[in-house]
């Protein structure tokens, strides 16, 4: 559990890369908030050019707030813009007409902006005054920060999978093989998920299953009943009435006779689960498995990972243009769409006098 306090834009700064686990170059970071608390960070691309039209700028910071717009109980945003550009002589940094669209967008949609700051290159600042006596107008030196940058680590390409030695391969084919023949089906539903919830306990979980788990689990996602029932168990634990995708599919889409509202989503199961899934891509030839790679492409989008579930979504499509799981995965991806069970913004403080709160790593 993290502590996190913000009162300052030099505070948020400094807070940004610890929140996001890497320094978010050439991205957009939105902490939205309520009240004085806030939860879930965003991350997005910033435009290719730093000055786009004014009707390109509006179109994308509509995007933004449409994505914002997903979270319930929103009241506030702050903005971090990190171009990786110089911030120049000026009162103006980079990217000033998306930010200036950004501050319309979110009046238009009742959202106050609590900040809009620029942390460039070089230098930072915060958007939204010409006069140079203004207070953090910049560019101000980065200071500490500058070494917390050049100390955090850069994100990887989390959809690649490094493929097991050619021996641990073989080894995982034979196993395979073995609980094909001897497979004879799985009629007791309530036993079979009580059996995944324990796999994927955090208090149990395992970061090594065996071989014959594995190939257990890779049975499951292979059928397209069993692979619906063990994602929706592993988000939200063992329900009578939550048997497949549908009802998570209608409350993402707000539908008017939707059911009613999910069990509480569990993210560290589903992250452990993600992990036992990577290992298990290691194990085989994913251009036989496309539904691995969608059933990876849901965990990472269903716990807020957009980048990595396109990613996984799209390597899934390449093998498979119809597959249903990671076309519905890409199509909520490319709309912004944010799992309705992470909008709850309850966690940090951004006031100095109130009691600073945890934030889950």
């Amino acid at each position: 559990m993290q502590q996190i306090r913000l009162s300052t834009p030099k505070q948020i700064l400094d807070a940004v890369p610890r929140l996001l686990g890497y320094s978010p170059v050439g991205s957009l970071v939105a902490i939205p908030l309520s009240g004085k608390r806030g939860g879930v960070v965003l991350r997005f691309d910033l435009p290719e050019v730093p000055e786009p039209s004014s009707a390109g700028a509006a179109a994308y910071a509509n995007a933004v707030i449409g994505h914002l717009s997903h979270l319930r109980s929103i009241e506030r945003v702050v903005f971090v813009l990190c171009p990786d550009l110089p911030f120049g002589s000026g009162p103006r940094p980079p990217f000033w007409v998306v930010a200036e669209e950004l501050v319309a967008a979110a009046d238009r949609a009742g959202i106050e902006l609590a900040a809009c700051i620029c942390r460039a290159a070089d230098a930072w600042g915060v958007y939204g005054c010409d006069d140079a006596d203004c207070c953090d107008i910049g560019p101000r030196p980065l200071g500490a920060q500058e070494e917390w940058v050049r100390a955090t680590a850069k994100p990887g390409d989390e959809s690649l999978i490094t493929p097991a030695s050619v021996t641990t391969r073989l080894r995982f084919a034979d196993e395979d093989e073995r609980h094909w023949q001897h497979h004879e089906g799985e009629d007791d539903l309530p036993s079979m998920r009580q059996r995944w919830l324990m796999a994927f306990a955090p208090d149990t979980f395992r970061a090594a299953p065996t071989d014959a788990e594995l190939a257990h689990l890779l049975c499951m996602l292979r059928g397209r009943h069993t692979s619906e029932l063990l994602l929706v168990t592993i988000g939200f634990g063992a329900h009578a009435d939550l048997l497949s995708l549908a009802p998570v599919w209608s409350t993402v889409m707000g539908e008017e006779d939707a059911h009613r509202p999910l069990p509480e989503f569990s993210r560290r199961r589903v992250r452990q689960a993600a992990a036992v899934l990577r290992r298990l891509a290691e194990l085989v030839d994913l251009d036989d498995e496309p539904v691995l790679l969608a059933s990876m492409s849901w965990l990472e989008w269903a716990s807020g990972r957009s980048s990595a579930a396109a990613a996984f979504a799209k390597r899934a499509l390449e093998i498979r243009a119809d597959d249903p799981l990671a076309s519905s995965v890409a199509w909520l991806v490319e709309r912004c769409v944010v799992p309705p069970w992470l909008a709850v913004v309850e966690q940090w403080s951004d006031e100095p006098e109130a009691a600073a709160a945890g934030r889950d790593d």
